[in-house]
């Protein structure tokens, strides 16, 4: 991914997939990064803000996932994957 990204820097999904794989190897602050760049990139790509939040919620930073999936549903009220994730959270900081 890390070669397509150098080849193809603005391939969008190419970083968005790169920066799960950081999130699961514990590379938290270079999966923002591009997680980051993701949504500069694409606002309206709700996949980005997904894995952000989960990157946020790998760091405990829950309030940081909850303003980032706000972000995403200001631009797509309906999205399912974002609303569940939010949920979830609420859930699990027992905020209901």
């Amino acid at each position: 991914l890390r070669i397509v990204l150098v080849s193809a820097p603005l391939y969008v999904d190419a970083k968005i997939i790169l920066g799960r794989v950081l999130i699961a190897t514990g590379k938290l602050p270079e999966s923002e990064r591009l997680l980051r760049e993701a949504i500069a990139q694409t606002p309206d790509y709700m996949d980005a803000y997904d894995a952000l939040a989960s990157n946020f919620m790998a760091q405990k930073r829950t309030g940081d996932a909850i303003f980032i999936l706000d972000l995403g549903l200001g631009r797509k009220p309906q999205d399912p994957t974002l609303l569940v994730k939010k949920a979830k959270i609420y859930f699990m900081i027992k905020d209901y």
